[in-house]
């Protein structure tokens, strides 16, 4: 099953064009729902945007502080994770003057009409050439939040953008890792939802950056999430990333390149 995936992600790198250095040194900015995103999705394309000198500034909308919230407080939870979201960026070269933590409640639902107008005064601020936003099609609830405020700030900004939308949890999904056959009742919707996930990366999907020269960077940066990534409380419950589908979900992001579904928005008007 590995020789496969790892056949079907060539396939898939294949044929998506790949991103040249004069369209990597353009000023961006990266919406994470919450940290570690960036890392996952984008890590290597922020890591070579800096090494080319581009300015980039990465907004964490959320801390996620009520992800384990049945094993640490909330407040203490979401401090530790904002603390790693700016060692994560310093990996990445971008300096905390750069990084926006917003500590928007994690379900987004609470005042949305204020949370577009902080993007749209963001945009307004920093003249980004480019955004990087969640994907369309991935299903974490917070993901989908944040792309809907993202595009409706954009539709309004009076500057061309160029918007690429960076796949995490699309990954998550056969083939790209293994179905569990139990139980299997629930078999026939996990085969459903990887039958979308492989048509969404494969049907929108088409830019890729070559990020074989930082993915140690990236590396680095995803380790500096260590509330994600080790488990700090001796607590099955305390699930990691390596945990999902036993490594491979994480085997996604340590690709030589990073996918993204990627097109031009148009100034109203």
């Amino acid at each position: 099953m590995a020789t496969l995936r790892d056949a079907l992600r060539r396939r898939l790198f294949g044929r998506a064009r790949v991103l040249a250095e004069q369209d990597l040194a353009r000023p961006a900015v990266v919406f994470a729902p919450h940290p570690d995103d960036e890392a996952l999705g984008c890590g290597g394309v922020i890591a070579e945007k800096v090494r080319l000198g581009a300015e980039v500034t990465i907004v964490y909308v959320t801390d996620g502080r009520r992800a384990r919230r049945t094993l640490m407080p909330e407040d203490a939870f979401g401090a530790l994770r904002r603390a790693e979201s700016l060692e994560a960026s310093r990996i990445l070269g971008v300096p905390a003057g750069r990084v926006e933590q917003w500590g928007l409640d994690d379900t987004l639902r609470d005042r949305p009409a204020d949370a577009r107008e902080r993007i749209a005064a963001l945009l307004e601020r920093t003249r980004p050439e480019e955004v990087f936003l969640p994907h369309r099609g991935d299903p974490p609830e917070d993901h989908r939040a944040v792309y809907d405020l993202v595009r409706a700030a954009v539709g309004a900004h009076a500057r061309p953008l160029t918007l690429s939308e960076y796949p995490v949890w699309l990954w998550a999904h056969w083939p790209w890792v293994e179905v569990p056959l139990r139980p299997r009742r629930t078999l026939p919707r996990r085969l459903a939802a990887g039958a979308v996930s492989a048509q969404q990366l494969w049907s929108t999907c088409r830019w890729a950056v070559d990020v074989r020269g930082v993915l140690e960077v990236k590396r680095a940066a995803l380790a500096a999430h260590r509330s994600q990534m080790e488990r700090l409380v001796p607590s099955a419950d305390w699930h990691t990333l390596a945990d999902v589908s036993h490594g491979a979900f994480l085997e996604c992001f340590f690709q030589p390149y990073e996918l993204f579904y990627r097109y031009g928005h148009r100034v109203p008007g």
